[in-house]
């Protein structure tokens, strides 16, 4: 997820999926599928070693926090002073803010898998893995000079090469984008982009130097709406929309629990009645402003009002849904308050025995079990388990806010309409 380019943005904690071809009933639709792979042992142990600190930090005593965010930024400082490359072409004051956002990358950046699908840059087709995005709005992916110029970020991806796109035009700027998982910053470019089905002509960012951890994505395609985007660019689906491209003004989005699966998908123009059970439940937009963001009047654990909305100004909260994010999130005192009462061990001992927790969002309830909010991986140890919920602060005027991410949207099929400013959810159906 995204924030404003001008500000702290928001997580980037994604779960990997490559996406293939499914006939939709309406002939207007056009589906991008999606393989779960699951991150492999050494990588996974990495992540579970973060995660787990983590909450170990959000229960600390205040005065432990502030001695281990001290600790952390004393050590981010020393690396940003060390000469790498990355720093080379950043100013003092660029370089103090890169500072205070790794330090909020290394709390922050847990992923779990990743959900990533095919876009096509370029004419003839340059082809990349990307993550579809609802939770930011600009597309970029990764230039061919970034091999040098951030050679760790952008080692085993595929990479833009203008050179090789007869449809390529240089835009004058740069894009620069914040997210809680890193940064970028690029060369504006315009071509041709797409997935299969869905050409338009695409401003976007191709990418020179990342900080950050993006996983195996090549690139993000941001989903959201046009004010979160760079100034100048429209966001891909509004280009979509504008051509005419769909019938239908909206997407959908499915993702599946299996690893390796190919069942997950994005489809735009259209939803697919066969991946969720029941009627969708309409929820209205907030507003346009940013997010695919709905209100939220308080959360349950097993059943109990835990109360978070109660001091808002407006007596609810502002819950974004975010395919762009793996886990689900929470401002520090909400997160405070929950992942206690949620938290599994490493161990994965008692996990059944933890309780479950409902979003109540316009009056109706949407559960999570443990199941569902734990999430498993293979490490170097073996199974291992983390809760997948974080402690995360947006800042004003986009924040505070609590992110549905994908394991909310593993458990609910989600419709995103851009016609009537609305979010749909029901149960999604897994074979």
């Amino acid at each position: 997820m995204q924030g404003h380019t001008s500000a702290t943005g928001i997580i980037a904690l994604w779960a990997f999926v490559l996406l293939a071809c499914f006939c939709s009933g309406v002939a207007d639709a056009h589906r991008v599928g999606l393989t779960h792979t699951p991150p492999d042992a050494e990588v996974a142990n990495v992540y579970m070693d973060d995660a787990h600190s983590a909450h170990d930090r959000l229960l600390s005593s205040d005065n432990e926090l502030d001695e281990l965010e001290q600790l952390l930024q004393s050590m981010v400082d020393e690396q940003d002073g060390s000469g790498d490359e990355d720093s080379l072409d950043e100013d003092d004051a660029a370089s103090s803010t890169r500072a205070k956002r790794e330090a909020k990358t290394r709390q922050t950046d847990f992923m779990n898998t990743q959900y990533y699908g095919d876009f096509s840059v370029g004419t003839p087709a340059q082809n990349f893995k990307v993550v579809f995005d609802t939770g930011s709005s600009n597309v970029w992916v990764y230039d061919r000079k970034c091999a040098a110029l951030s050679p760790y970020a952008c080692a085993d991806h595929s990479l833009y090469s203008a050179a090789d796109s007869s449809t390529f035009v240089a835009l004058p700027g740069e894009m620069r984008i914040t997210y809680g998982g890193g940064f970028i910053r690029g060369r504006m470019a315009q071509d041709t982009a797409g997935v299969q089905g869905l050409s338009v002509t695409q401003k976007f960012g191709s990418t020179l130097i990342a900080r950050g951890k993006f996983g195996r994505s090549d690139g993000i395609v941001g989903l959201a709406y046009p004010k979160l985007a760079t100034a100048g660019v429209t966001p891909f689906f509004d280009n979509v929309m504008k051509q005419g491209l769909v019938q239908n003004n909206l997407f959908s989005i499915f993702l599946s629990r299996t690893p390796r699966s190919t069942d997950s998908e994005v489809l735009f123009g259209d939803v697919n009645k066969q991946r969720f059970s029941g009627k969708l439940r309409h929820h209205s937009l907030i507003s346009t402003a940013d997010y695919w963001a709905i209100r939220m009047d308080d959360m349950e654990v097993n059943g109990q009002r835990m109360h978070m909305c109660d001091d808002q100004p407006d007596g609810f909260c502002k819950l974004v849904v975010d395919s762009g994010t793996s886990f689900l999130t929470a401002p520090y005192e909400a997160a405070k308050e929950l992942v206690p009462k949620m938290r599994v061990s490493r161990s994965c001992a008692g996990k059944e025995k933890l309780p479950s927790i409902a979003y109540i969002i316009d009056g109706h309830k949407y559960p999570l079990d443990s199941s569902d909010y734990v999430v498993e991986m293979n490490t170097l140890a073996g199974k291992e388990c983390v809760t997948g919920f974080m402690q995360l602060d947006v800042p004003p005027p986009h924040g505070p806010v609590f992110i549905a991410g994908d394991v909310f949207l593993r458990k609910y099929y989600s419709v995103y309409d851009r016609a009537n400013n609305r979010v749909s959810f029901a149960n999604a159906v897994h074979n």
